[in-house]
Formats: C-alpha cells, structure tokens, sequence
C-alpha cells in the first residue's frame, strides 16, 4: 500500500522522509515471509525514485538526500 500510495502522489510533503521509512522499509526486507519482503523492496523503489526526482529541484530539502547508511 505504501508504494502504491507514492507512486500515485503527485506531492509529498518532507515529513515522510522524516519519518525514516527508508530505514523501516529496509528492516521490513528482513522479514521472513517473501511475498513482505518483495513488497518492501517495491515501496522502497518508489520512495528512492520520488527521493531522486527531488533532488533534481534547485531548493532541494537535504532530508532528501540518500545515503547508504540509510538503505
């Protein structure tokens, strides 16, 4: 739901990368069941892409910014 919910949004405020469900999303692909793990990875993606289309802005927010110790 939370992929889907990204990729269908036309504007996402900076309060969701605040909080931290790049971290979450990432800890949720440890679960045990694959069919979580697979839609963990696809929330994932959405959220890096959306992140990434961000930082092509000039006033870009650095909350924005991945790092990999956040994935």
């Amino acid at each position: 739901m939370v992929g889907l919910l990204i990729r269908h949004s036309t504007v996402i405020e900076n309060e969701l990368a605040e909080t931290r469900i790049c971290e979450v999303l990432v800890e949720t692909m440890r679960d045990k069941i694959d069919k979580v793990r697979r839609k963990a990875i696809a929330a994932l993606g959405e959220y890096m892409f959306y992140a990434a289309t961000q930082l092509d802005d000039e006033q870009v927010d650095p909350i924005w910014e991945l790092s990999y110790e956040s994935i």
